[in-house]
């Protein structure tokens, strides 16, 4: 467990590990029947924070690219049509992304979508 963490759960090994402020070192448990349960709801966070840094790197590029096609005057008819499908590349993305979103938090809440 690195030194800047107080607490871990190990989904594949199925142990808890916690720093104990007192005395600063490491002790370990199996999980209880709670965070059994939890592992698929911490897995789906986990890949949703994964998914969330790329889509910031992602995000950053169309801002700049459709900030700079802003400054465009008159934009050719390729210009336009290349806005137009990048346009439609993000929409979409950003439609997956909200989708996924939803369920993690129905998930979270205990509700179905």
């Amino acid at each position: 467990m690195a030194d800047y963490m107080r607490e871990y759960w190990d989904d594949m090994g199925l142990m808890y590990y916690w720093r104990n402020l007192d005395d600063g070192l490491v002790y370990s448990r199996p999980f209880d029947e709670e965070e059994l349960a939890g592992i698929a709801k911490r897995q789906m966070l986990d890949k949703l924070g994964e998914e969330a840094k790329e889509a910031i790197v992602l995000n950053d590029g169309w801002i700049h690219a459709n900030s700079a096609f802003l400054l465009v005057e008159a934009p050719t008819q390729d210009e336009l049509l290349t806005q137009i499908r990048s346009l439609t590349e993000q929409a979409s993305y950003q439609a997956g992304t909200a989708k996924r979103v939803i369920k993690v938090l129905a998930e979270l809440t205990g509700r179905e979508v």
